[in-house]
């Protein structure tokens, strides 16, 4: 397989951007009803789709790594991989923490709550902070949505939620390829995660139709995304020689893939839909990727500055509520497609800050002082 692959880049970019429209778009829409404001308010309002096929290109990434430079499926070196998540992943993460804590305590307690750092009716204590550290966080706020129905701690803090599901799976999927027995395993524990994610979304509609994130924030509808991702590596190493021969095949495939997600997007409705949404939507994109990644065009150079947020897009997602908060004085000032253009300029710049000053040196610090160690 290629060593560089664009178009998740690509992918990644209309993902991120799609989370950004849907956050920028809860304060700000179209005065005028044109075709670009209809497609504007489409995209703006499936933000939720974005991290479903974050979850799918995550869970193909994942296992391309382990494959290639992590000792292979069949016996993952366990403390090179949970090395690189910490190195990729905590550094970060502590920052943005230690970041929101500061505008936790510099913002009053009473009064309107913001909505970016500090929710309504809910208690930033130690249960919360130990939620994040330890990856459980969405099922923090899965708990509070279906007991109490209050769990927005404000934008700043809820995005966590899709990195906790991301590092549960992260925990258990290379102790299944190590010490899973008999090999032929593997298709079937895939399979029930895929069960288990549209079950547990058929259970939250029969119970609660209008909990829409109880079903989303569950661990297993994420997990089914990233098994689908999974086996869309599997299948792309599998038929790769088949596919790289015949470029009509891996046309159509991307072509099928782009329609069904374009139907997906502009033709779903909810609550109904939430059911098998993330399964399809993971499907469209399993077609469009499985193609695409063997479609020389993609590699393209004149491509590559539309795939750079997609390069940086894991600082991207964890700044942009910050940049929201810091300039949306300045940002709601224009019309709405050009707020859009320049929200998506700073999250860029901050993004670009954060991955080079930061989050690079320290994921190579990190990986040397986790390499010494182990």
């Amino acid at each position: 397989m290629k060593k560089k692959l664009q178009l998740i880049d690509l992918v990644r970019t209309f993902c991120i951007l799609s989370v950004m429209a849907q956050h920028l778009g809860v304060h700000y829409r179209p005065e005028v009803q044109t075709w670009g404001a209809q497609l504007w308010e489409v995209y703006a309002s499936k933000g939720a789709y974005g991290v479903s096929l974050f979850f799918v290109i995550s869970g193909f990434l994942i296992t391309r790594l382990i494959d290639t430079n992590l000792g292979g499926l069949s016996k993952p070196r366990l403390m090179a991989f949970y090395g690189r998540r910490l190195a990729r992943i905590v550094p970060l993460l502590l920052v943005v923490m230690v970041v929101g804590v500061v505008f936790l305590w510099a913002l009053p307690n009473e009064g309107q709550p913001d909505m970016t750092f500090r929710g309504a009716q809910v208690s930033f204590n130690f249960v919360f902070f130990l939620s994040i550290l330890t990856f459980t966080f969405n099922w923090l706020v899965v708990f509070k949505e279906f007991i109490f129905h209050q769990s927005f701690y404000g934008l700043y803090w809820v995005v966590l939620w899709s990195l906790s599901i991301e590092e549960q799976f992260y925990l258990v999927y290379p102790l299944v390829l190590k010490y899973l027995k008999p090999r032929s395993w593997l298709p079937f524990c895939l399979i029930g995660a895929v069960v288990l994610g549209l079950g547990s979304r058929w259970w939250v509609y029969l119970n609660d139709p209008t909990n829409f994130h109880l079903g989303l924030l569950n661990s297993f509808s994420g997990f089914e995304e990233i098994a689908i991702g999974v086996t869309l590596y599997l299948a792309s190493k599998r038929y790769q020689k088949f596919l790289s021969k015949n470029k009509t095949v891996p046309t159509l495939l991307f072509v099928s893939g782009t329609l069904l997600l374009a139907v997906l997007y502009s033709q779903t409705l909810y609550p109904v839909d939430f059911i098998w949404e993330p399964t399809l939507l993971a499907g469209a994109l399993f077609l469009l990727l499985l193609g695409g990644l063997n479609l020389e065009f993609f590699e393209s150079p004149w491509l590559k500055p539309f795939a750079y947020p997609g390069k940086i897009s894991y600082g991207m997602y964890l700044w942009h509520a910050l940049v929201l908060f810091l300039a949306g004085g300045f940002i709601f000032r224009f019309d709405t497609f050009f707020s859009f253009a320049v929200f998506i300029f700073l999250t860029i710049t901050l993004g670009s800050l954060s991955y080079y000053l930061f989050e690079l040196p320290m994921n190579r610090w990190v990986r040397k002082l986790v390499e010494k160690t182990w």
